[in-house]
């Protein structure tokens, strides 16, 4: 639900602090001033998780640099996933606003969703479509299904 409130353009990490509340931090992008996410997290601020908006007509490879190794993950318009990776991210690639995040267990999510986001009219096709985006980053689990 947050990533679809914020619907954010760049990408963005989503962390709590210690009251609970949740906070989108914005990603530094090409500059190189990463100094108000790193004060962030040094204040006390958790990462929950990171996302990525990929802009692509069709499907674009996402580059994604973590400490663990570099890693390319193909991105076809309208996709929704998470990747499970923690931790200080470097993402680039087209569509993509080169920049750092900090993600947390929630993992990296990767957003190609068309913006403005737009759900169906019809509930037989909306309530689908979100739980469909819901499953895919592991909030939703099918009832009766054990994980």
């Amino acid at each position: 639900m947050v990533v679809d409130a914020l619907e954010p353009a760049d990408p963005l990490s989503i962390a709590r602090d210690e009251g609970d509340a949740l906070l989108g931090t914005a990603a530094a992008v090409t500059s190189g001033d990463h100094a108000p996410l790193d004060d962030a997290i040094r204040s006390g601020i958790q990462p929950v998780a990171a996302v990525v908006p990929v802009a692509t007509s069709r499907r674009s490879l996402v580059r994604i640099v973590a400490a663990a190794g570099t890693r390319e993950e193909r991105v076809d318009r309208g996709a929704f996933f998470v990747l499970p990776l923690t931790g200080a991210l470097a993402v680039s690639g087209p569509g993509v606003t080169h920049a750092r995040v900090t993600s947390g267990p929630v993992g990296l999510i990767l957003d190609a969703r068309p913006r403005p986001l737009a759900l169906p009219q019809r509930d037989a096709e909306r309530v689908p479509a979100v739980s469909r985006w819901y499953e895919s980053v592991g909030a939703l689990v099918a009832e009766g299904v054990a994980r």
